[in-house]
């Protein structure tokens, strides 16, 4: 019975949807940028909220993935619609605000 109990809590956590920062794999562009923050390739939290539902982020942590913009890990936040950021030159983790 116990199993069971635990089988049901995994299950209805892992049917939720996702919230926050959602990783949607490497991808870069030109233009739109908003903010930035450095010493994290991770997204901030405090930038996805529900007035930021949508709005991108692109992380590099300058060893996998580097932009030469800055010297250390970094992420810039650019207020584009995810389907318009492509092509750009410095490929970073990509990230939506999907609060």
């Amino acid at each position: 019975m116990r199993a069971l109990g635990i089988a049901a809590v995994l299950i209805s956590c892992s049917s939720s949807s996702p919230r926050g920062w959602i990783d949607e794999g490497i991808n870069d562009c030109v233009g739109s940028d908003v903010e930035m923050t450095v010493g994290s390739a991770v997204p901030d939290p405090l930038f996805c909220g529900a007035d930021t539902t949508g709005l991108v982020a692109i992380c590099w942590d300058q060893s996998q993935h580097t932009n030469p913009a800055q010297t250390g890990p970094w992420c810039t936040y650019k207020d584009i619609r995810p389907i318009d950021c492509a092509n750009g030159p410095n490929p970073g983790v990509f990230y939506v605000c999907a609060p």
